[in-house]
């Protein structure tokens, strides 16, 4: 029976996230001591929800917000909802006791206020560097939540998608165009949507530099 017991307890720890120790998380606006892995996390990203859906860590809190059908779930009332993507609601975040907020992009500016209720980190992912940045943002999760292989595991993924993008796009070069209300912008590397350039590894018929101070190229 003890030989039993003892077996059964090592596969459940083989089973659970890294045991928890302190971590200091780098992100956009500074740093953050977290002493222990998060067990209720609220989240106003969704690309940092993509992120921690694909590595199996749950979350308390998100957004009132459409989501891409492969996160429909968290449109359910299993889900608390925090505010928008754009304004959080401060009570009922307090009201979750969450161990960690987690902001990025629309919801970035409001992290002083939610600092005051819970340790809040920035994962937002900038346009330059954008894939760079995709990849350390997921390293930073795997780190925080103890959950490296499965991050390991999404990075190569995505760089082996992005390498077969390249070797089919090789010698070619493209334009991202936005098109709204019947208007159509082209978009630069470097710029909004000029992204998709770096996320797929494609060469640009437009130079960064037609990005540069926000312009938008005719």
């Amino acid at each position: 029976m003890r030989w039993t017991m003892l077996i059964a307890g090592a596969l459940l720890a083989c089973a659970l996230p890294a045991a928890a120790t302190p971590v200091t998380v780098a992100h956009r606006q500074g740093t953050v001591e977290l002493e222990a892995v998060p067990a209720r996390t609220v989240v106003f990203d969704l690309a940092v929800l993509d992120h921690l859906d694909a590595m199996g860590v749950d979350v308390v809190g998100v957004p009132d917000a459409r989501f891409p059908p492969h996160l429909a779930r968290y449109a359910g009332p299993e889900y608390a909802k925090v505010g928008t993507l754009f304004e959080p609601d401060l009570d009922a975040v307090r009201a979750l006791d969450p161990d960690l907020v987690i902001v990025g992009g629309r919801s970035a500016r409001k992290l002083p206020a939610l600092s005051a209720i819970a340790p809040t980190v920035d994962l937002g992912t900038g346009t330059d560097g954008f894939f760079a940045g995709v990849l350390d943002t997921i390293g930073t999760l795997g780190r925080v939540y103890g959950t490296g292989a499965r991050a390991q595991a999404l990075v190569d993924g995505l760089r082996a998608q992005r390498a077969a993008v390249a070797e089919l796009a090789e010698g070619q070069d493209g334009v991202v165009l936005f098109a709204i209300d019947g208007r159509v912008m082209a978009h630069a590397p470097g710029a909004r949507f000029g992204i998709l350039h770096d996320a797929l590894g494609l060469d640009a018929v437009l130079p960064r530099e037609a990005a540069a101070g926000g312009a938008r190229p005719e």
